[in-house]
């Protein structure tokens, strides 16, 4: 229909096989080399066993604040004072309309949070059925116990609404980019993640879906069927691995991504460029990236090793193999071997200089792989202590 979709079936750019390439499942890349790992963590030989986690600068703490005070911790309010507040105010003179301040703008995202709890159009939070009874039951169990005429009227939040704007850069570019009015927003809120938080040794980076159901008015509108919410913005997110705090995102532009605006890293190719930007701000500091399927590169896993950060990702077959990954042969020698539901195999390679390792484990169906360029096969002392509830 025109849609464009992720599926979760495509390769990754960088595994799609040259046309002359020689297959991987031979024994080319596993000749003279004996399956098995040491079990040695190479994160911890090279950066040291840093278990650390998440923190705050300046020793704040989430702990006992109310959520107002969490939600302005996190969103950058420089931003919204200086930026959206000016941007906002000139687009309301325009139309001489009154000019706002940065507390009407902050009940004006609260009311915009609380009409997100519930399914219904705005016009029905300016609604007074509730008061005069004119309302079913069922209607009543789902409305606010309150209306937002006490804190705003239709009219100013219609008027607010269609100047928003979040950016003061004028004129718009001389190309066409369906994105130049929120990058700056993004930016900032990824800038002050960046300032006050910082994240726990284990980092998770995967897709999140901001949902919008109409697709002509949604520029990078992509639907993903595997996704909860299928239609709407896609982003990448990476999130602290032990506090699942958000510090990144980024968004999936798709078709609509203009190509005058070149993304830092884009010379390493698409997966690579894109987890070199995501986790810039913690390059050299040993973290250890979970990834999922969708980023099994591992040209992007060697290249964060060489910026000291390790990862593992999933290894899944769209189609092709992930390059470099003999697949077939450690389906093979699993059968082989006769091996158990549970044992594991592991071999190690080198690809730039850098050491990596692929290992399996028998699962009842299917045969599960993995790629890493650091951390143990089994669990030992130096994982630290690890409490759940």
């Amino acid at each position: 229909m025109g849609f464009e979709v992720d599926d979760d079936n495509e390769p990754a750019p960088e595994n799609v096989p040259a046309v002359d390439a020689p297959p991987v499942n031979g024994g080319s890349l596993l000749e003279g080399q004996e399956w098995g790992w040491d079990g040695i963590d190479r994160r911890a030989m090279l950066q040291g066993a840093m278990y650390n986690g998440p923190s705050f600068t300046n020793d704040w703490s989430p702990k006992g604040k109310p959520f107002i005070e969490i939600f302005l911790h996190f969103f950058p309010c420089y931003f919204l004072e200086v930026t959206i507040v000016e941007a906002t105010n000139s687009a309301l003179l325009a139309v001489n309309a009154a000019q706002t301040t940065y507390g009407e703008l902050l009940r004006y995202i609260g009311m915009m949070l609380l009409m997100s709890c519930y399914m219904k159009s705005p016009d029905y939070f300016w609604k007074t059925a509730v008061r005069t009874g004119d309302c079913s039951e069922d209607e009543e169990n789902d409305m606010p116990l309150f209306t937002f005429n006490r804190y705003m009227s239709r009219r100013r939040y219609a008027a607010i609404t269609s100047a928003l704007r979040f950016t003061r850069i004028k004129p718009p570019p001389t190309f066409r980019d369906k994105f130049w009015q929120i990058r700056d927003l993004i930016s900032a809120w990824n800038e002050h993640m960046q300032t006050i938080f910082v994240a726990a040794w284990a980092l998770c980076l995967d897709e999140s879906m901001s949902i919008w159901n109409n697709r002509w008015t949604c520029p990078g509108w992509v639907f993903c069927p595997r996704k909860p919410w299928p239609f709407g913005n896609e982003y990448h997110t990476a999130c602290c691995g032990l506090s699942g705090i958000m510090f990144v995102m980024e968004m999936v532009e798709g078709k609509d991504h203009p190509p005058q605006v070149v993304p830092r890293y884009s010379e390493l190719g698409k997966t690579t460029g894109l987890l070199m930007r995501m986790l810039q701000s913690y390059f050299s500091t040993g973290r250890y990236v979970i990834l999922d399927s969708g980023f099994c590169v591992l040209k992007a896993l060697v290249q964060l090793k060489k910026v000291g950060m390790f990862a593992c990702a999933v290894i899944k077959k769209r189609r092709y193999w992930p390059a470099f990954v003999p697949g077939e042969a450690i389906s093979r020698e699993f059968d082989n071997l006769e091996l158990k539901v549970g044992d594991t195999l592991a071999i190690f390679g080198k690809l730039d200089g850098e050491e990596y390792f692929f290992w399996a484990l028998k699962e009842p169906t299917y045969i599960m792989k993995m790629m890493a360029t650091g951390g143990p096969l089994l669990a030992n002392d130096s994982c630290g202590e690890q409490k759940r509830r």
